[in-house]
């Protein structure tokens, strides 16, 4: 089957089996151009007619038109000629996608733009060269007044420039920024009000080290602008500008300035109750910032499974208009066994931001500062779950702006932060109660009361113990809700019963006792053998100088290692020099052994 290829970036063109085919006549080309303009459309006797003639058609221009049709299909051949078809409303020409190259160039175009929002830089610029390389030169170059007529020589205008931009930025991306600049300041100087040629030149000179040049390409536009519009740059050039003026050559890579604003917020609970006073208490503070400015950071302290990430996800949904610029979310696993480095965060921040990794500072000290300049610059609202550095995070925070952050972690690790400090403690009965509810059934709950009271008692008020004992008994409606609170009656059994997979009350209790092994002062008693020494005893307050006999240690050690276990909610002090353990602290407490902490009992 021969190969057919119609062309109007450049000469109107049609070639079969790679051989051209000549169209001398112009009005045939023009014929055909307007046709192709239109690919697989019929156009009306009367609009091809406009399109070829204006408004001063011959008289007889229906007659003349189909002997300019009849005369193209001759000159095109039988295989190129046979696309031309007569509709019955018109004439329509019927190509593929990789027949004509208007079509090949908005499909690279669009493939491109996608390569470009998912970092595939390789692809991108691959594809934006394919579909640059498909001008052959001015489209519609001979057929001038129809060129004019149409209105189609902007549009292509564009996507020319569009698709030059775009492989740039990807060009950018993979380190090529010298061999942009020649390239950069010929598009600048065709379009010397065109922002983002601009703003790529200014992060290709900055990425160089060419800097003082970079802000001198800012300072013409401004001047020009201002003086030609009465306007100040837009986002993307000013960004580029202050990336320039902090040594951060780099740049988030957007087709459409404005466009990018990632929302990586976590699904929100499905049950949410108890926690509405809080809520309230985050979202006011949220709403100040994103009015009155100053940055205001929100402090989430608790125990492990207390909720602090559900309460942190529901007041960052509640309030996400206010902060069109985007929602990020890191979970930086403090309380796990590979908790992300205080070091990461900047990166992994500014990768939620669009940045790829070459557009970023190479020092810790520089990402951290071009944080905080997002954050002045922008209505950002970020949420940084399980930390377990607060003093790492200051350099993050911004003086000013409108942008928020939200903080969870246990109460020691985050006493650097300059934030207000929200300590959660236990659901109460009553939220506890209506939680399972939700999540069981009212009818279920009502049939046995007396049991459901009871689950939520062995529950402690804990929302993760109380997600898996609602998740087990949802997932398992024959169960008698009497049945399963006698398991969890038994405390040696309480643990195991609250486990569902990987999630488990044991595994967050295993975490805060790590975390009090790893920040208890050096010189303090083992807090796993205190530990171990609590839940030896019956459930009730302990004075220091008990736990100091129990302990045959110096008071000042134990005291160090009570108040480990307190800072990471593994015990309670009521009061100073008095110690408890709550039913599921105490529980856990009981089990530790030996042999799972030899080197530290």
């Amino acid at each position: 089957m021969m190969s057919v290829v119609f062309g109007l970036l450049g000469p109107v063109r049609a070639a079969v089996d790679g051989r051209d085919i000549v169209i001398s006549a112009l009005r045939q080309r023009e014929v055909f151009a307007a046709l192709l303009l239109h690919p697989n459309r019929s156009l009306r006797p009367a609009e091809l007619a406009a399109l070829v003639w204006s408004d001063r058609p011959p008289a007889a221009w229906r007659g003349t038109l189909q002997s300019h049709v009849m005369r193209l299909r001759r000159t095109l051949g039988p295989e190129a000629g046979a696309r031309i078809r007569t509709t019955p409303t018109g004439y329509a020409v019927r190509v593929a996608e990789d027949e004509l190259d208007t079509l090949a160039l908005a499909a690279h175009h669009a493939v491109g733009i996608q390569a470009l929002g998912r970092h595939d830089w390789e692809t991108a610029a691959g594809r934006f060269a394919a579909a640059l390389s498909l001008f052959r030169g001015d489209p519609l170059a001979d057929v001038e007044g129809l060129a004019a007529r149409s209105g189609h020589l902007a549009r292509f205008d564009e996507l020319r420039v569009r698709a030059a931009e775009g492989r740039i930025d990807a060009d950018l991306a993979l380190g090529r920024q010298a061999e942009v600049i020649g390239e950069l300041r010929a598009l600048v100087h065709r379009h010397p009000l065109r922002e983002r040629p601009h703003a790529q030149l200014i992060d290709a000179l900055a990425g160089v080290g060419r800097r003082a040049e970079a802000l001198e390409v800012y300072r013409s536009l401004r001047a020009r602008m201002i003086e030609e519009l009465g306007i100040e740059p837009g986002e993307a050039a000013r960004q580029a500008h202050l990336r320039a003026l902090t040594h951060a050559p780099v740049r988030v890579v957007e087709t459409d300035p404005g466009r990018y604003a990632p929302d990586l917020l976590p699904p929100l609970s499905a049950h949410w109750v108890g926690r509405e006073a809080e809520l309230a208490a985050v979202c006011a503070a949220l709403g100040h910032a994103a009015h009155a400015g100053g940055t205001p950071l929100m402090v989430i302290t608790g125990s492990g499974g207390i909720g602090k990430t559900a309460l942190a996800v529901s007041a960052a949904r509640q309030c996400a208009t206010l902060f069109p610029h985007g929602r990020l979310f890191l979970r930086l696993g403090a309380a796990s066994a590979e908790p992300v480095p205080a070091a990461e965060v900047p990166r992994l921040l500014l990768g939620q931001l669009g940045f790829a990794d070459y557009e970023m500072p190479r020092d810790t000290a520089h990402r951290q500062r071009l944080v905080a300049d997002v954050l002045a610059h922008r209505r950002v609202l970020v949420v940084l779950d399980e930390v377990d550095d607060g003093a790492a995070l200051v350099p993050l925070i911004p003086r000013s702006g409108a942008s928020a952050l939200i903080v969870t972690g246990r109460a020691a690790p985050l006493a650097y932060l300059p934030g207000r400090v929200l300590g959660l403690t236990g659901l109460d009965d009553a939220a506890s109660l209506a939680l399972l509810r939700m999540a069981v059934g009212a009818a279920r709950v009502d049939r046995e009361p007396c049991a459901a009271e009871a689950i939520v008692e062995a529950c402690g008020g804990l929302p993760l113990a109380l997600r898996i004992a609602t998740a087990r008994l949802a997932s398992r409606p024959a169960w008698a809700l009497s049945k399963f609170a006698e398991r969890l009656a038994d405390p040696e059994n309480r643990l195991r019963e609250l486990r569902l997979g990987e999630v488990s009350v044991r595994a967050v209790l295993d975490a805060g006792l790590r975390a009090a092994e790893r920040t208890a002062l050096p010189g303090a008693a083992a807090p796993a053998r205190i530990l171990r020494l609590l839940g030896s005893m019956p459930a009730q307050d302990l004075g220091l100088d008990a736990v100091c006999a129990l302990a045959d240690a110096p008071p000042q050690q134990v005291e160090d290692s009570l108040e480990a276990l307190v800072d990471h909610y593994l015990a309670e002090s009521p009061e100073i020099g008095v110690y408890r353990l709550r039913a599921l602290q105490h529980a856990y407490a009981a089990q530790l052994s030996d042999v799972l902490h030899p080197a530290r009992l």
